[in-house]
């Protein structure tokens, strides 16, 4: 079979799908889109004052900038840059199995999950998350000797990447952290004669990484007055502790103004009041931060087995190969003890790639797991997630190709067919919940392009109020957006007298709810959600319009 072939056809049929699926969904929003887009179209205004944010890593806004520049629309320019994005890791990607060493009907099984899932991916939702991605796959693949007689490592490239990835979104300082610490300590079990070397380069890795990361960090530290890595971390933390109001952001959860200039608090929430807690400060916050690593463990592991079902076989794989040892023993703490000495210490393995087991090449997948712990996650967060694809399929990979040898004359069929099988059942895991959350997005950006026309249609003056919150995100602040207005932001139930001095004079609420209730009771509302749209009672969304002016 000629896998060179299929590897072009597979990247061939990836970019004329990422074009095709791009245009149709050109009018997909979400949240976060806004923020970054709002801070690009700063940086492009050189207004840095409003761009720079402790909470949004930087550099997908700064790969904005060029669209935005020559007149590419806001949108279109971010559906580009999503498109690259993904491109960029499916390369990554196909890099990344290269290095692991994986054998050709393997290594074009890999790019075929990677060319799905990356399709999807590219319309999911407009974030950093995909870049993020292909930066850290480059960084570990880079760590990966081509051959075991390579006693160097590319630290320059790999500490750029990873400070690269930093500045993508933040989360990865705690993640290239770890992985840094990681490379060591897989060599120093393995290969201990290279010990010395690959602490050396780890230092490197550091240094550069350090030395990227910390230009970002002084530029935010100098902003904000004390040392600051991001905001997104705290928040992060704080909307989950014991005071906290169900993981909302307070930019969602009263009607107020932006900051001037903005269109949304949440370009940067780091200003807004937030209920910081530490788990040291008493023992009921400690038992409290237990009890959320115990909530986030449950929905991690849900969250991976559900995307990756392949874990199962490595799961068992594991503790079959872990209890080896000690299965005639007569406790569990003996064949524990006795399993993980002989994992640890292979007396008499040497070569850097046969200690490279497919266990090791998932190692990574922990390290991204222990960062989310502490925080907010939601079962939805499938995107904090995409760089755990390569490291799942290589082990898979891995982990069968040891044993096929002995498969091939029993069982032929089965061997030929086996990486087919198993990217499959590896990408329709990926791409099910992709899918939804895109047609989520993608139907919560036409309801608001359908009220902005209308509200422009009807030259309806005045700035905008409420969530409308449906699947996909929050029609209100997406036409904020669309309309260059600023978002007065939300409220549950809102009284008379918030409606009347928020200084919003059109209100978008989803039916049903005590808003569009409020709005309903409120004499000086008109609702003209008819006159906006007359297809607006599709998607649950009710506009009013303030008579008086305020």
């Amino acid at each position: 079979m000629n896998y060179k072939k299929i590897n072009k056809l597979t990247t061939l049929c990836l970019i004329a799908g990422i074009v095709i699926i791009g245009i149709v969904f050109r009018f997909s929003m979400n949240t976060d889109a806004v923020a970054y887009l709002r801070i690009a179209q700063y940086y492009a205004d050189a207004n840095f004052d409003l761009a720079i944010s402790g909470y949004w890593g930087p550099l997908f806004s700064w790969l904005l900038v060029p669209f935005l520049k020559i007149g590419i629309p806001p949108l279109i320019s971010a559906r580009i840059l999503m498109a690259l994005s993904a491109i960029f890791f499916y390369f990554a990607c196909d890099y990344f199995f290269k290095r692991s060493n994986l054998r050709e009907e393997w290594g074009a099984a890999g790019r075929l999950t990677a060319g799905f899932a990356s399709l999807i991916w590219s319309v999911q939702q407009i974030t950093p998350d995909l870049l993020m991605a292909g930066l850290l796959t480059i960084g570990t693949a880079k760590i990966i000797p081509e051959n075991r007689d390579e006693n160097g490592y590319d630290w320059l490239i790999t500490g750029l990447v990873f400070g690269l990835a930093f500045l993508a979104k933040p989360v990865a300082f705690p993640i290239v952290i770890l992985m840094i610490g990681l490379f060591p300590a897989i060599i120093f079990v393995s290969e201990r004669h290279k010990f010395f070397i690959a602490l050396k380069d780890a230092t490197k890795i550091a240094v550069v990484f350090l030395l990227i990361s910390g230009v970002w960090i002084t530029v935010l530290s100098c902003k904000y007055h004390k040392v600051t890595i991001s905001t997104s971390s705290v928040i992060a933390h704080a909307i989950v502790g014991p005071n906290a109001n169900g993981g909302l952001h307070p930019f969602s959860t009263g009607l107020q103004p932006p900051e001037t200039g903005r269109i949304t608090n949440w370009e940067d929430p780091s200003k807004l009041h937030y209920n910081y807690w530490s788990p040291i400060s008493s023992l009921s916050n400690f038992l409290y931060q237990l009890k959320i690593i115990g909530r986030n463990t449950v929905i991690i592991i849900a969250m991976l087995f559900a995307l990756h079902p392949v874990l199962f076989i490595l799961a068992f794989g594991a503790l079959r190969w872990f209890f080896k040892w000690g299965e005639t023993s007569k406790t569990f703490l003996t064949a524990l003890l006795l399993g993980a000495l002989r994992w640890f210490f292979k007396w008499g393995e040497t070569g850097y790639l046969n200690s490279m087991s497919w266990f090791r090449l998932i190692l990574p997948v922990f390290v991204i797991c222990l960062v989310y712990l502490p925080v907010w996650i939601s079962i939805k967060d499938t995107r904090y997630f995409y760089p755990a694809l390569p490291y799942v399929f290589s082990s898979i990979a891995l982990f069968f190709s040891t044993r096929m040898e002995s498969w091939k004359l029993k069982r032929p069929g089965l061997v030929r067919f086996l990486p087919l099988f198993l990217a499959i059942g590896t990408a329709l895991p990926l791409i099910i919940p992709g899918v939804i959350q895109a047609h989520n997005s993608y139907r919560a950006g036409l309801c608001a392009h359908k009220i902005a026309d209308g509200i422009i249609k009807n030259k309806i003056q005045g700035n905008i109020a409420g969530s409308g919150l449906i699947r996909g995100g929050r029609i209100g602040l997406f036409t904020s957006f669309l309309l260059n207005r600023p978002w007065y932001g939300d409220s549950v139930k809102p009284t008379p007298e918030q409606i009347k001095t928020s200084g919003a004079s059109i209100f978008i609420a989803s039916t049903g709810t005590d808003f569009e209730t409020a709005l309903k009771n409120f004499n000086e509302s008109e609702d003209i959600t008819n006159q906006i749209s007359d297809s607006l009672q599709n998607y649950n969304i009710r506009v009013f319009k303030i008579r008086k002016s305020l």
